[in-house]
């Protein structure tokens, strides 16, 4: 299953962001017994959420707030992809996301 957020469209320095190079920060996401949720672009890399203080991927069923890193570059749409490709379930409760703006070409 897949949830595929809209483009991210925040304010920046002078405005709206809208048309802007942005960059998504790291990625918070609060989830209810869920487990094989992976996060990042569509057709791009994708980072799995659920990893212990090491690296080492979780097992069982998770509830609670987990942070990865964004595998976004700097460009215009910023749109984020969930993604589970495991027979576990997914209950997908908040995601928020840290959006730096430029005003100047960063050459997205």
């Amino acid at each position: 299953s897949q949830i595929k957020l809209l483009p991210l469209e925040a304010g920046s320095q002078i405005g709206s962001s809208q048309g802007m190079v942005k960059k998504t920060g790291p990625i918070f996401a609060r989830v209810y017994q869920s487990l094989g949720l992976t996060v990042g672009e569509d057709g791009g890399n994708m980072e799995e959420l659920f990893r212990d203080g090491n690296g080492a991927l979780l097992t069982s069923l998770q509830t609670g707030d987990f942070q990865v890193p964004s595998t976004l570059g700097w460009d215009e749409r910023q749109q984020l992809l969930f993604e589970n490709d495991t027979p576990y379930p997914t209950t997908l409760l908040m995601c928020v996301l840290n959006e730096f703006t430029s005003e100047e070409d960063v050459g997205g």
